[in-house]
């Protein structure tokens, strides 16, 4: 269980760009996140139903290290993540934790909710972070009712499906280390850009070892390919703070002719 300060302002009181912290490095404003399709008041006979006040139950703070939930823990609630970051996780047969996702802020937590019964992964905080929660149960026997709430489910699943099939399409097929690592930055830059932040400089919520244990590689591997890429100009990395100083380079590299993934 998570063990933070839970703030209890209302949420639609508050004003993210207002209570940014000093270690929190971006925090995505509510129309630039997955959960906004949500959270905009619904049409309801002659009157407006809030979802806001109506489903989102509270914002908290997650520090860093500590686990929004785990594995195989009852799954009630989707979260958004409004500053911060997280990584999903795995436990192999031999008790090794796999890295098998990562989210950043204006991305959902949790959707395994869609399906019911209890979590599937891990989901412990990079960094500092904040997310909102909404009660998907609540939420679902409203959508029962009032067809538009329905509606607003549907897309938010169907988006969230999208967006895993979009992920890996950056990976499909790729062998060597170079193009993985190049598929992951990429991968990275197209889901900053799509909340709202830059695509060519951006700060990696993760080390080199994490990153490693995302591809499947060594992190002595991982830190070899970034002084590459950096001499072959791709990249300019300082620690975690990245500048993609040739996408279009990393694309080549993939084979790809400039254009990210395309929607179905």
């Amino acid at each position: 269980m998570i063990r933070t300060k839970i703030r209890k302002e209302p949420m639609n009181n508050l004003n993210l760009s207002d209570v940014v912290e000093a270690d929190l490095r971006e925090t995505i404003k509510c129309d630039q996140c997955d959960l906004n399709r949500i959270c905009e008041p619904v049409q309801i006979g002659e009157g407006q139903f809030d979802m806001v006040s109506g489903f989102l139950e509270r914002q908290i703070e997650v520090p860093r290290g500590e686990y929004l939930f785990r594995r195989g823990e009852p799954a009630a609630a989707v979260y958004a993540v409004c500053a911060g970051s997280f990584k999903l996780m795995l436990t192999d047969g031999e008790g090794r934790e796999r890295i098998v996702g990562y989210r950043i802020a204006g991305e959902l937590i949790g959707t395994d909710v869609f399906h019911g019964g209890c979590r599937c992964v891990n989901a412990q905080a990079l960094e500092p972070s904040r997310v909102c929660i909404i009660d998907y149960r609540a939420l679902s026997h409203l959508g029962e009712r009032v067809p538009a709430v329905q509606r607003r489910i549907m897309k938010m699943i169907s988006d969230e499906v999208r967006q895993e099939q979009r992920a890996a399409m950056w990976f499909m097929g790729r062998k060597s280390a170079e193009e993985l690592l190049a598929a992951f930055l990429l991968n990275m830059a197209e889901r900053h850009r799509e909340h709202g932040f830059s695509d060519q400089a951006f700060r990696l919520c993760m080390n080199r070892d994490e990153i490693g244990n995302y591809l499947g590689l060594a992190k002595e591997t991982v830190s070899r390919l970034f002084i590459r890429f950096g001499r072959q100009g791709f990249v300019d990395s300082r620690g975690k703070h990245i500048r993609l100083t040739d996408a279009a380079g990393l694309r080549r590299m993939l084979g790809e002719t400039g254009c990210v993934p395309c929607e179905s």
